[in-house]
């Protein structure tokens, strides 16, 4: 699947390495270093090398840190750019759309499938490579639509059971946590999520949707962890006022995804095989 440009980039970090959101920490990594032997000063003699590279290596330093990224990508959001074209775009939920209305703010979709929701989720899972004597964590993240989270925390999981056991001694011990830490939805950076909702509730009013946007504010209420945020929400909540509610299933809950369950057969089957070798070795069978 193709993935999404970045949009919102407030600081330029993905245009300056030049990779999509969606990119991995490898992928980071790798156009770090091709851009760094471009624009260092020792080799490149332009006046612009100094500050090039400077901003460069802070691309670097947020986009590989997981949770500095996060918030960093989330925070864009705040300056994002009117986009009245993208109100009646086919991906737009329909309840969404009213007629007459032109949206003062671009919706968030799904980094990699473009779907608009009405709960987004900006989440982070994990893979582990194991080689020799050493094991190499790296996060797989981005926002999400719930789909395209269950395949992406399932890929993770995959390669994570296939290459994560091997290194000693904590390549099974970092294997454990991440395939627990995916099948449970992967890290999802409350304060950050609510201020996704924040937007879309944001973005619902201004098309005409009070009902999406009260949704989107409950959820965001629900997560919100921070005193200034808590109170932005309630702000936006009294300006959409009183009305209708719709209240939405969480579908983000760990039980409502079919890859909670995909994630446990595994772990389950190899527990039935380690309790049958224990017991045939001490005579249970």
């Amino acid at each position: 699947m193709a993935e999404r440009p970045m949009k919102r980039d407030m600081k330029g970090y993905y245009a300056a390495l030049q990779v999509p959101v969606t990119a991995s920490s490898d992928q980071i990594k790798h156009a770090f270093r091709q851009k760094a032997l471009l624009v260092h000063p020792d080799h490149n003699q332009s006046e612009d090398a100094k500050v090039a590279f400077q901003h460069l290596n802070e691309a670097y330093r947020v986009l590989m840190d997981a949770q500095a990224r996060a918030a960093y990508d989330a925070g864009t959001l705040e300056r994002s750019q009117p986009a009245p074209s993208r109100a009646a775009g086919p991906q737009q939920p329909a309840a969404a759309r009213a007629p007459g209305r032109t949206p003062l703010l671009e919706p968030i979709a799904c980094s990699r499938c473009g779907v608009v929701t009405v709960q987004p989720r900006y989440v982070v899972f994990w893979r582990a490579v194991s080689y020799g004597l050493g094991t190499l964590r790296s996060p797989v993240q981005g926002v999400f639509c719930r789909r395209c989270a269950d395949a992406s925390g399932l890929r993770a999981s995959g390669l994570t059971w296939l290459l994560g056991w091997w290194g000693l001694p904590l390549g099974p011990v970092w294997t454990f946590v991440i395939l627990k830490r995916n099948m449970l939805g992967g890290e999802q950076p409350r304060d950050v999520n609510a201020g996704l909702l924040r937007h879309q509730a944001r973005y619902f009013m201004s098309v005409g949707n009070p009902v999406l946007a009260r949704a989107a504010l409950d959820q965001g209420l629900k997560l919100a962890e921070s005193p200034d945020l808590h109170l932005k929400l309630r702000k936006l909540e009294a300006m959409i006022g009183p009305g209708g509610r719709e209240k939405l299933v969480d579908r983000w809950r760990p039980a409502a995804s079919y890859a909670f369950y995909l994630h446990l057969l595994p772990m389950v089957a190899a527990a039935a095989g380690l309790a049958f070798l224990l017991g045939r070795k001490i005579g249970w069978w």
